[in-house]
């Protein structure tokens, strides 16, 4: 074992203390780690002599105060194959059928919805840029030609806004639903 992989047991075992605390931790035994790299010995050498990290974590957290068994009772859990009694999958089963997938149907239809009205704030710029150029040559000049390139101007400009407003509408509606979702299954 590297004395990279060592740390992040380490750290992994650590995670009960709050952050500073397993960091000075953590730089504690990285000083110590260095120390002896530096009078030559191997990362095997180190970490035979430091012990493994599950003992100095228990080392650790029982002077930090707290109770070294969480250590073994956490290991256990997290290292079962299956994490969740029934009950517990059979709830997350029916939260997802009955609140996720209704709530989420809707809200991708609404970012479904503002990039339809992004692409369609496109189409309209680019028809009245079209527009401003076709009319005035159909026409045939004078005033109605004047007339019809200024509203197809007028229908680009608004057609462009309509582009940028829901597109960055629909990136950021888009990024919150991302958030949200790996949130929810996160804590699953």
């Amino acid at each position: 074992m590297t004395y990279k992989t060592w740390e992040r047991k380490l750290k992994k075992e650590l995670s009960s203390l709050p952050k500073t605390e397993r960091e000075r931790v953590l730089e504690y035994y990285r000083e110590m780690h260095d120390e002896m790299a530096s009078n030559g010995r191997s990362d095997e050498g180190i970490i035979a002599e430091l012990g493994s990290p599950e003992s100095c974590a228990r080392k650790t957290l029982s002077e930090e105060g707290y109770a070294p068994e969480r250590i073994s009772e956490r290991r256990t859990v997290s290292s079962a194959k299956t994490g969740h009694s029934v009950a517990e999958v059979i709830g997350l089963f029916f939260a997802t059928v009955l609140l996720v997938l209704p709530i989420g149907s809707a809200l991708v239809a609404v970012l479904v919805s503002f990039a339809a009205v992004c692409v369609s704030g496109a189409a309209v710029g680019v028809a009245g840029l079209l527009g401003a150029i076709v009319y005035p040559i159909v026409a045939g000049g004078g005033v109605t030609a004047a007339i019809g390139a200024g509203a197809g101007l007028a229908a680009s400009g608004v057609g462009l806004i309509l582009f940028v407003v829901f597109f960055l509408i629909t990136k950021y509606t888009a990024i919150v639903l991302f958030k949200i979702f790996k949130a929810i299954y996160k804590r699953g």
